[in-house]
């Protein structure tokens, strides 16, 4: 009986119409790496502080670095990249270290303009201290002002402004009067207390593209 049954299900089965086989084609593929030559020159300057910062000059480096090369508006992006073509991009800034840091600026330049970029970047910076007006420091110490209250926002940035503040022995109460004090910043108190970085030489640290 079981037989019988199974026979008559077995060839329901038998009489099904096949159904076409779904093709699955499997490519190999081989990994490659294109390794592109840059065909660029990058450009690094350090100007190391070895005598230690007080809070007012700490404050004035960094509204400097701003107004020398830390935003589109600043001096090395408008004369040197704007006017001059004589790199891709340009930036300075400060990086402190305990009491004391460096100054830096970087560049990409064709290889050919690297000793004129490096030149230029010199005589700029010669001529820094001796050129800025009223004006011009009153608008990046105002982008500083602000920049710093938005970074304020930032737990990691507060931390590393009470240490600052801790490095440099500044009776400060609360971090308003930290944006008051970069308010209140004259031009005579960064011409009279960075006046020593103006006989600092630039160290240069070069990266050529590869010949090959």
């Amino acid at each position: 009986m079981l037989q019988k049954n199974w026979n008559k299900i077995s060839g329901n089965f038998n009489s099904l119409t096949p159904q076409p086989q779904i093709q699955f084609e499997i490519k190999k593929y081989t990994a490659r790496r294109w390794v592109k030559v840059s065909q660029q020159a990058y450009v690094m300057g350090i100007i190391p502080i070895h005598d230690p910062l007080d809070l007012e000059q700490y404050l004035s480096l960094q509204i400097l670095m701003l107004l020398w090369g830390g935003a589109n508006s600043s001096r090395l992006f408008q004369k040197i990249r704007e006017e001059r073509g004589l790199c891709y991009t340009i930036q300075s800034g400060f990086v402190p270290i305990a009491d004391k840091g460096f100054c830096y600026v970087q560049a990409n330049t064709l290889p050919k303009n690297s000793k004129k970029l490096i030149k230029a970047i010199e005589t700029d910076w010669k001529n820094l201290f001796s050129t800025i007006n009223k004006t011009e420091w009153e608008f990046f110490k105002k982008c500083f002002e602000t920049q710093t209250q938005v970074q304020l926002e930032k737990l990691d940035y507060r931390n590393e402004v009470i240490y600052q503040l801790f490095r440099r022995k500044a009776l400060i109460p609360n971090l308003n009067e930290y944006v008051i004090t970069i308010k209140n910043l004259p031009l005579e108190v960064f011409q009279n207390k960075l006046n020593s970085l103006i006989g600092s030489s630039i160290i240069w640290y070069t990266i050529a593209p590869s010949a090959s």
